[in-house]
């Protein structure tokens, strides 16, 4: 039986080396390793060609699920183990996978994810909130998380292989969904340990928890009509938000608390972006959206935090995750601009339609409402929240 594994990889300069070689350190090798660089800008592909793989570019950069099925078309094996590049397997993690694979009739067996990091308020949030493994005991999971896996190939090729629709994300879960109507199950072996090397900030883990549950969020049909996209925004709150909020609460985690809050602005703007762009009836940009969220809420946020450097806080962090800038000087230049009225006028060039002016007035009335339920609560958690969102922050306050 010949054994594969491959890793696909985009821009992971930072980490594809520690994986390489705890690859190259298993306990039992592999036929034969492949890096998939899905057109890397960074130092990736030179990197990788240090150690004895074979390397699959791409031109141009398809996401995680074309990288899956590039690997697996171009490797001849029984059983293909995947690895994302920032993960560095344990020495004898892909003996566990293939021995369980092995005696049983499973399509796949997954390992467990354990995070390097948890010593920031991001990073902690990530491992608690976005965890990748079912736990401490064998069992037959729902699905397989993608980030370290040893699957049998001829299941996945005859499943159809990785629906490339989803680029980067939900590709695992939906595999498995298909493989489950098949008849095939999976097995979930918590001694195959993996070690994520990731790090967060507030931007990064929040857009990573949107981009993780976008595709379960269409499959909802939050994003069909002004209604149930009206939905969508209360299911910020009352699903994720006020629940990850009361949890953190009940286990005396305060330090998540911002984090928690926060999941609610975020997800609403990342929500108005892509629901405007999809509807492809406003020429309209994400600063624009931008924009329009921090009217809509900025009195709000004034009204119940007292604090200036509060408010400066939670829109540095929602521009930061929608530009993808680090910079907190530049960040602080752009938002200074964003609060003249001049910068206002200018961004946004015209008003918005009137379905979208009540989506945001329907956000004003439920973040107004559930933001005065919090000032009761016994455990004082709006100082908290703001608490959180200053603690350890080396963040630029000096203007606004």
């Amino acid at each position: 039986m010949k054994i594969g594994l491959y890793i696909p990889c985009f821009n992971a300069a930072a980490h594809i080396a520690d994986t390489l070689e705890g690859v190259f350190k298993q306990s039992i090798k592999p036929d034969e390793v492949v890096v998939v660089d899905d057109a890397s800008i960074d130092r990736t592909g030179k990197i990788a060609s240090g150690f004895a793989v074979r390397i699959l570019r791409h031109r141009r950069n398809k996401g995680l699920a074309a990288s899956r099925n590039t690997a697996i078309k171009n490797m001849d094996a029984d059983i293909i183990a995947s690895l994302d590049a920032d993960c560095v397997p344990a020495a004898d993690w892909l003996e566990r996978l293939v021995e369980v694979l092995c005696s049983s009739k499973k399509a796949g067996a997954g390992g467990k994810l354990i995070e390097t990091h948890s010593s920031t308020s991001p990073d902690l949030w990530r491992s608690l909130h976005m965890r990748q493994h079912w736990g401490e005991e064998r069992k037959e999971p729902r699905f397989l998380f993608g980030s370290n896996t040893a699957v049998r190939r001829s299941a996945i090729i005859e499943a159809g292989c990785y629906n490339e629709a989803y680029r980067n994300n939900y590709e695992d879960v939906d595999i498995c969904n298909r493989l489950r109507k098949r008849g095939q199950t999976f097995v979930y072996e918590p001694s195959a340990v993996a070690y994520h090397r990731k790090t967060d900030s507030v931007a990064s883990v929040l857009n990573s928890h949107w981009n993780w549950h976008c595709a379960y969020y269409q499959r909802r049909n939050f994003y069909a009509s002004l209604e149930r996209f009206s939905a969508k925004m209360k299911y910020n709150i009352y699903s994720l938000a006020s629940p990850y909020l009361e949890k953190d609460c009940l286990e005396a985690r305060e330090r998540l608390f911002y984090l928690d809050f926060m999941l609610l602005l975020h997800h609403s703007l990342r929500d108005l972006d892509y629901f405007i762009k999809a509807s492809g009836t406003e020429k309209t940009n994400t600063l624009q959206h931008f924009v329009a969220l921090h009217s809509a809420t900025k009195e709000i946020i004034t009204e119940h935090f007292h604090s200036k450097d509060f408010k400066r806080i939670v829109y540095m962090d929602l521009l930061s995750s929608v530009i993808r800038m680090d910079s907190r000087h530049l960040l602080g230049k752009l938002l200074d601009f964003i609060e003249t009225r001049p910068g206002r006028r200018i961004i946004l060039r015209k008003k918005y339609a009137v379905r979208f002016t009540l989506y945001l007035q329907t956000l004003q009335y439920n973040l107004n409402w559930w933001l005065g339920a919090l000032k009761g609560h016994p455990h004082a958690l709006m100082e908290k929240i703001v608490s959180a969102a200053h603690n350890g922050r080396a963040t630029d306050l000096s203007h606004g």
